[in-house]
């Protein structure tokens, strides 16, 4: 097992295996024909993308996530139970005022 995600793509280079990776991660790769990607059935996998920072947040990154909470055409939301997003509307409309940086979820998280 390697330790990084850097890793499993240099030992993919040095076709010592096979990686899983995100697309988004090697596209250069890719594109210069130093990687190739494998029809697998199941790939890719869906996986839900999070949010997050120090517990003590910046005033511009508790802004970042004021505004990804804010706009639900970028389809971010609190995860449940966290305490964000929690102010006076419904569930992932904006920020209340305990709200802090470094909880947010896609809406496709499972969070079970």
């Amino acid at each position: 097992i390697m330790g990084s995600h850097g890793a499993t793509v240099a030992a993919a280079r040095a076709g010592l295996g096979a990686t899983l990776v995100s697309r988004d991660g090697v596209r250069p790769l890719l594109a210069g024909g130093a990687l190739v990607e494998l029809p697998v059935p199941g790939t890719p996998l869906p996986r839900p993308w999070h949010v997050v920072t120090h517990p003590d947040a910046t005033a511009s990154t508790e802004l970042l996530i004021r505004h990804l909470l804010a706009d639900d055409t970028l389809g971010w939301r609190a995860p449940p139970g966290s305490g964000s997003g929690s102010g006076s509307g419904p569930p992932g409309s904006g920020p209340g005022p305990d709200d802090a940086g470094g909880r947010l979820d896609d809406r496709g998280a499972d969070h079970g």
